[in-house]
């Protein structure tokens, strides 16, 4: 008997090829590959994110040009510890900042001349307002200070910066130290006459500018300053809003204004920070 092997699902020919399939080596993203680890087999991550340069409101190096184009790298007025950041250039490409001035026609027009007396131990003569106590001649004048700047004045709260602010015992209340010094000079540009603002605070009294910013004051007694378009404003008729002339002769005398006179805070503009009136003493 012969058996014949039938072979079913075959073809003629050669057998077809089959390429197997390629073994993607290629590191699978979140995983380490090879080179992210050590000889113990744990990763060494060392790779950082490059976040680009600090935008608008990040702190920045004031030495370096670190912000993002467009950006300039400011303290914020007006405290000298204060972390500088990115912000915006004003109109005149520069870091906003506050521009005080005393205002000429206000200063002016109030000039008075006017006898007061001083009691002993009032707070006149501790404050050192007059040159002595009893019945003394005073040159009486308002004084007004807008900031027509890019930035508000900030100054703070008194509490909070010492250095800055002094505490009046005779009024309870503080000083902002070195915002305004008053002298009065003779023809000969001797001083003869001076004297101190003695600001219960400086604060947004007076909306200058109507078209900038609103109506409403943003700096008080408790946190002071002046808003961009605010003035602080002394009138004439204030306890020593002046300069004691008591003995002077009559003559010539130049009555000069100083606002920041040690340049304590930083501003815009200092060149119109000095007035100059001219007095005529009878």
């Amino acid at each position: 008997m012969r058996l014949f092997l039938l072979l079913f699902g075959c073809t003629s020919g050669p057998a077809p090829t089959v390429t197997p399939p390629t073994l993607d080596l290629a590191v699978v993203p979140g995983q380490p590959d090879s080179g992210d680890t050590d000889d113990s087999g744990e990763i060494d991550d060392t790779s950082s994110v490059d976040t680009g340069p600090p935008g608008l409101g990040d702190p920045c190096d004031p030495t370096a040009n670190t912000c993002t184009e467009g950006a300039l790298c400011c303290a914020t007025c007006c405290a000298p510890t204060s972390q500088p950041v990115c912000t915006a250039a004003d109109v005149y490409g520069a870091c906003p900042l506050p521009d005080v001035y005393v205002d000429e026609e206000r200063a002016t027009s109030s000039l008075l001349l006017e006898t007061v007396n001083v009691p002993e131990g009032s707070c006149i003569a501790q404050e050192a307002c007059v040159g002595g106590t009893g019945d003394r001649q005073v040159l009486r004048f308002t004084t007004t200070t807008p900031n027509i700047g890019t930035a508000d004045l900030i100054l703070g709260q008194p509490e909070a910066n010492p250095d800055s602010f002094e505490w009046s015992e005779c009024h309870a209340h503080w000083h902002y130290s070195g915002y305004a010094t008053f002298s009065l000079y003779n023809s000969a540009g001797v001083s003869v006459g001076s004297g101190h603002k003695q600001a219960f605070c400086v604060r947004d009294s007076e909306w200058w500018t109507t078209d900038v910013n609103g109506d409403v004051p943003v700096y008080n007694c408790g946190f002071q300053g002046l808003s961009v378009g605010w003035a602080d404003s002394y009138t004439s008729n204030l306890d020593c809003q002046w300069v004691d002339v008591t003995g002077l002769p009559s003559g010539e005398y130049s009555l000069e204004l100083s606002l920041n006179p040690e340049k304590r805070f930083a501003e815009r503009d200092y060149s119109n920070n000095v007035l100059r009136v001219p007095v005529t003493l009878p």
